[in-house]
């Protein structure tokens, strides 16, 4: 119906009327309406920039908030440092204990941690020339060969700690090449060991201390027990295609006196061999510092302290 009721009373003459009146209208209202409607964004790009107070405050506020967090960062570094520890340490420790229980045997060819010519410790050791006492040199025998030739530990590689070559441009990276020349454990070969004196129980402070953070008891071993160490290196049959691990970890410290362009900085394993029952058996991973060794919970444990 009132469909019906527009078309009767639409005309032709007042349609056009009123469509060109709302046309003069428009063409009146236009140049002002599109003064109000320029939006607000365009209006403050007019804007040249910040004006000298605005820029003055906003430093003011960076200086303050740049004052705030320098403090914290080596801290943040430590803790970082020792979150990482407190998670791979344990974490190589299931990976060789996996490789003896599938065959028996753990990886071999590691780092010896013994400059080029093998003899004596590498002089890019943190804490050099002994990793702050608590490392120290001994010679194999051939009882102690063939115990750890039992487990699978059968060579090394020597660290290049020359004063030119690529030790020099990085300690940890370039110390031991992919494909360095391997060297077979033999009778009266020197190795790395724990700087441990059966006869003296471990002291915190002295060249046993590693023995207390790592969590050895010399009592549950023979009196004649002696404790390797070794790097994980990249030519580690652990590491790798088909190894226990894709890449062999660095381990970064917090500070620069670990700093592992300098300093070697591979995480560690230590072997314990004996002669007297021709008996050795993978002991426990570790992090090497300018102090000494530490494990897994050493780290959870100064993490935690840090925190008070």
């Amino acid at each position: 119906m009132t469909r019906s009721v527009f078309v009767e009373n639409y005309h032709p003459i007042h349609a056009s009327r009123l469509w060109i009146e709302a046309m003069i209208m428009l063409s009146k209202k236009t140049p002002s309406a599109r003064l109000q409607t320029v939006p607000r964004m365009f209006a403050a790009q007019a804007r040249a920039g910040l004006t000298l107070i605005e820029l003055i405050v906003v430093l003011t506020i960076l200086v303050a908030l740049g004052g705030l967090i320098v403090p914290i960062l080596p801290g943040l570094l430590a803790k970082t440092h020792q979150a990482k520890c407190a998670t791979t340490i344990p974490e190589v420790n299931k990976l060789w204990i996996q490789s003896f229980t599938g065959d028996l045997t753990y990886p071999d060819v590691y780092d010896s941690l013994l400059g080029a010519g093998g003899t004596a410790l590498a002089a890019t050791l943190p804490g050099a020339p002994d990793v702050g006492g608590q490392l120290t040199t001994g010679t194999l025998n051939a009882a102690e060969i063939t115990a750890l030739n039992a487990i699978g530990v059968t060579s090394v590689v020597h660290l290049d700690d020359a004063s030119t070559g690529p030790g020099l441009d990085n300690a940890t990276v370039n110390a031991a090449l992919l494909g360095t020349p391997i060297d077979p454990l033999a009778d009266g070969d020197t190795v790395a060991m724990l700087a441990y004196t059966p006869s003296t129980p471990p002291v915190v402070g002295d060249a046993t201390a590693s023995m207390l953070s790592l969590g050895i008891r010399p009592q549950q071993y023979p009196a004649d027990a002696k404790f390797l160490v070794f790097g994980i290196g990249q030519n580690c049959t652990g590491v790798g295609a088909g190894g226990q691990m894709i890449e062999a970890p660095i381990h970064f410290g917090g500070e620069e006196v670990m700093n592992p362009a300098q300093f070697y900085q591979r995480y560690c394993v230590i072997f314990m061999v004996s002669a007297s029952d021709q008996h050795a058996e993978f002991v426990c991973a570790c992090s090497i510092h300018p102090d000494g060794f530490d494990g897994a919970e050493a780290h959870v444990r100064d993490y935690y302290d840090d925190q008070r």
